[in-house]
């Protein structure tokens, strides 16, 4: 689950607003506490209302989207044998529900942009840190930005398959698996815990 979140931090932040569901596509960094509590943090753009309508400890939903794709049915055997198939779709996702909390505050904000910035640039041969940028740049754009912090109360993760036969699954779980999620220790690590629902 949070392998996920690191490798595709962008996040869909959805909160109720004053005129309905408010969605927000956010860049979050994953932090977890030493007891294993899993925080989300991001920021938006102060002009953004969602920080003003959406409520302190008002309940969120975060849903991060791995690699998704298509499968054929040309991919069954059974195909041949009685045609008794149809296609389906493979994807991974993470649904994060929690309560969130914004922070008007600069050094809040700063740190957060920190942490973000030192996850992506992570394995570049050359990283780059926001402290490479004039400080009085950085700190006029962090004026125009509010903090985002989602206490994560519940998770889950979907990877669903959905083939008639369970060596074909397998097969072509790890094709899949292999080709698109490079941030897995191996295939059938991921067909372990990735093959069906798991609560967080």
């Amino acid at each position: 689950m949070h392998a996920l979140i690191r490798a595709c931090p962008l996040g869909l932040l959805v909160v109720a607003g004053a005129g309905g569901l408010e969605a927000n596509h956010i860049p979050f960094f994953l932090r977890v506490s030493d007891g294993g509590q899993a925080t989300l943090l991001g920021h938006v753009a102060r002009a953004n209302p969602v920080w003003r309508t959406a409520g302190a400890s008002s309940a969120a939903l975060v849903v991060f989207q791995g690699p998704a794709g298509y499968v054929s049915p040309g991919w069954y055997p059974s195909k041949q044998e009685h045609g008794r198939v149809v296609p389906t779709w493979n994807y991974a996702a993470v649904h994060a529900q929690g309560t969130i909390a914004f922070h008007d505050d600069p050094r809040w904000t700063r740190r957060q942009m920190d942490w973000l910035t030192h996850h992506m640039e992570a394995g570049r041969e050359r990283p780059w840190a926001i402290a490479d940028a004039p400080a009085e740049y950085i700190d006029k754009l962090v004026a125009n930005v509010v903090g985002v912090e989602v206490h994560r109360h519940e998770q889950g993760v979907l990877f669903l398959t959905q083939f008639t036969q369970v060596a074909m699954a397998v097969l072509a779980l790890v094709e899949f698996v292999a080709d698109k999620i490079p941030y897995v220790d191996s295939a059938w690590d991921t067909v372990s815990t990735l093959g069906r629902p798991v609560a967080g």
